[in-house]
């Protein structure tokens, strides 16, 4: 790759992170938008295909009373959002809606001093009672005890259950921000997607924030053309919010995305622990799908108590391994009481520093003289983490899984070194071995570029069939659980090593 080439590709990274989706300007057109006052009930915007459903020119529609046309109390919309979710939208009403008097499901929510109508018209079909769907699968969710593998494959078949998608997935982001299959469920004739890995940029991160702010989201035709909101622009010439919108139109590159899928109708539910975006349940449908408000929050309600669920689990590892690391810290407390030189001290306690942020092998540095524990470790290794370390004196702990960022391009057993930085004369280090991975892409992981009249920009890939990649030089990474503990470590070992008299 040249450098013209490189710089290309981060331009067009920067440009579609930068992509302002929140404000795309228009909705999809299988439902309407009118956003009123909230003081005063005057429309203040509608989409232009307001024309069909009240049989009058989006004109002629800003500035009157919103009563004149939805037969909802509008001051009381305002009143539901301190006691839902500030700013989250809430299904309403049914309610029968303009010339024709269509029987219509109703979504409000309230941003930027305004209250937005989403109306969608209900399909003429008999629909199942998402209530009654919801709360029998709340229970299997909340009931499920066995390990993390099969509550995932069970969050699968519930909103498969739940929505009717051919394809239910769920998707996890890894620390690099890319993303794998763990978990899903399908129908007939539909490929599998399980195990296959996603490069972060099919996700952007302003795409990532949004499914915080709005945990479902619904594209019900791949091929639809935005409707424009009429006025585009808010009196103070900002563009009007659509973050929250359930219809908002998405973005174009995401839409040829899905269909080089060959996909004709999505969902997503944002899976949130911790206030992170862990996952999303992806769901995917071959022809066109409409889902009513109302499956829309069960399958947001269901999507809540399964986030619950994986954030409890989350957590029961994190404090049993809390409880580890605080015991082995309490032993080498003991350990410096008992007036041992401090390297001695610290030498005995490699094993168990190895086993807490577990690591093949585990090095004290020290000015006279190496401690080993665990696998061999050669001298090279130590030259390497020593020049490492000196690069940075200003960091006291300093980690990485990626053989390159450290060994000089010097072909060594470890990949993975995490180094605690103790004073002049002292360091830890745990070292993790090369772990080769055959990792399973959804089609090839290559920025693809097109030129357009605003600049070059990422194309989304055509293909997804399976593309294999062995990756070489790279350990397990190092996990929050793992930097958490080695800075406690850290500190404890300095005190005692500023507190124990030498020998």
């Amino acid at each position: 790759m040249t450098s013209d080439n490189r710089l290309e590709i981060e331009q067009a990274l920067a440009a579609c992170a930068s992509e302002p989706i929140q404000f795309s300007g228009g909705i999809q057109p299988h439902g309407y938008l009118v956003s009123c006052d909230l003081a005063t009930g005057v429309v203040r915007h509608v989409s232009d295909n307001c024309r069909t459903l009240f049989g009058i020119a989006p004109e002629h529609i800003i500035g009157q009373p919103i009563a004149d046309f939805v037969h909802l109390d509008v001051p009381m919309l305002g009143n539901y959002s301190p006691e839902a979710e500030p700013q989250a939208a809430e299904y309403i009403a049914s309610v029968n809606i303009g010339e024709r008097a269509q029987y219509c499901d109703v979504s409000v929510h309230v941003a930027q001093g305004l209250a937005h109508l989403e109306i969608e018209p209900q399909p003429r079909v008999a629909q199942v009672s998402a209530a009654e769907l919801v709360h029998d699968m709340i229970f299997r969710i909340t009931a499920e005890t066995g390990d993390d593998a099969r509550l995932h494959a069970l969050m699968t078949e519930q909103v498969r259950r739940l929505t009717g998608f051919d394809r239910v997935m769920v998707y996890r982001f890894l620390p690099d921000d890319s993303g794998e299959v763990i978990a899903e469920s399908l129908a007939e004739g539909v490929q599998s997607c399980l195990g296959l890995r996603y490069p972060a940029s099919d996700i952007p991160p302003q795409a990532r924030a949004l499914y915080l702010r709005n945990r479902v989201r619904v594209i019900a035709d791949t091929d639809y053309r935005p409707v424009p909101i009429v006025p585009a622009l808010n009196p103070d010439g900002t563009p009007l919010d659509l973050s929250r919108h359930g219809l908002r139109s998405v973005s174009p590159v995401h839409l040829e995305y899905m269909r080089n899928m060959g996909m004709a109708a999505s969902m997503s539910i944002s899976i949130i622990v911790d206030g992170r975006l862990w996952g999303l349940v992806a769901c995917h449908h071959r022809t066109p799908r409409q889902l009513p408000p109302r499956h829309r929050t069960a399958a947001d309600l269901l999507g809540m108590f399964y986030s619950l669920r994986v954030s409890a689990s989350e957590h029961l590892r994190t404090v049993a391994r809390k409880i580890r690391g605080r015991a082995i810290r309490t032993a080498m407390v003991r350990a410096f009481m008992d007036g041992d030189a401090p390297a001695v001290t610290i030498a005995h306690q490699l094993a168990d520093l190895r086993d807490m942020m577990p690591a093949n092998a585990a090095v004290l540095l020290a000015a006279a003289g190496d401690v080993r524990e665990g696998e061999p470790v050669d001298d090279a290794t130590l030259d390497a983490a020593r020049a490492w370390l000196a690069r940075r004196p200003d960091r006291e702990v300093m980690a990485t899984h990626i053989a390159a960022d450290w060994l000089d391009g010097a072909d060594l057993r470890y990949a993975g070194v995490l180094a605690m930085r103790l004073d002049d004369d002292h360091a830890v280090l745990l070292l993790r071995r090369e772990q080769v991975a055959d990792v399973e892409w959804a089609g090839e992981p290559v920025k693809h570029l097109v030129t357009t009249d605003d600049g070059v920009r990422m194309a989304p890939r055509r293909s997804f069939n399976t593309w294999r990649e062995t990756v070489h030089g790279q350990a397990r990474p190092w996990d929050r659980d793992d930097l958490e503990d080695a800075e406690a470590t850290m500190l404890l070992l300095r005190q005692g090593l500023a507190a124990t008299p030498r020998g």
